[in-house]
């Protein structure tokens, strides 16, 4: 399976923690016209793709690529590993890292990347919900998880955990489609209809063995 790296740039914002999004081409081959963290497959030059430094190096390349922020690859913590489910089109397991804001502009290209935005998640949340921002469930997942967290401080005390590892199968039923995780998460969340609905969920997630780091 392939890999990628995608990065959760935080900073501090009068609402809450705000997370930097971007919007994928609407002509993009892969989530076309999503909003989603900056991020993308591990190349070649990066190193082997089950070496951890090569996962952070492709993390901080298509950073830069894509909003033109740049970090330090030991600067990432990791906060999550994905793998999709079997039906997925694409299957890529992918690293999601944590990542404290620099002190540099925003800038995209028009092209792959057409519109950045800065959101807490309960916005991202609350706009998904309305019809008004398409997610990725591994992203709608994430902020999630962020979304109570008043300061990027309290975000990154949560790091010092073993990364979970998200590895869903889908399920139909007469109630509806949901995206399906065992131990260690349980979590079922309902995708075939807005807003999204997380039906069970543990307090706070738990290791799967699986870790970058």
């Amino acid at each position: 399976m392939r890999s990628a790296a995608t990065v959760v740039v935080l900073r501090d914002g009068p609402a809450g923690v705000e997370t930097l999004l971007v919007r994928r081409s609407p002509d993009s081959r892969t989530f076309a016209g999503a909003w989603v963290f900056p991020g993308g497959a591990v190349e070649p030059a990066d190193g082997d793709p089950s070496d951890t430094d090569a996962v952070r190096r492709a993390a901080v390349r298509e950073l830069r690529e894509e909003t033109g922020l740049v970090l330090p690859p030991e600067s990432l913590r990791a906060w999550s590993c994905w793998i999709p489910p079997s039906e997925a089109p694409v299957q890529v397991r992918t690293w999601f890292f944590l990542a404290v804001a620099p002190a540099q502009p925003v800038t995209v290209d028009g092209l792959e990347i057409t519109e950045h935005a800065w959101l807490t998640g309960e916005r991202a949340l609350t706009e998904h919900g309305e019809g008004l921002r398409a997610l990725m469930p591994p992203t709608w997942m994430t902020l999630h998880d962020l979304r109570r967290l008043r300061t990027v401080e309290e975000v990154l005390v949560r790091t010092n955990r073993e990364p979970p590892t998200y590895h869903a199968t889908v399920t139909r039923t007469a109630a509806g489609t949901e995206l399906v995780w065992g131990s260690p998460r349980s979590a079922r969340l309902r995708i075939d209809r807005l807003p999204w609905q997380l039906l069970s969920t543990s307090a706070v997630p738990s290791p799967e063995g699986i870790r970058p780091s």
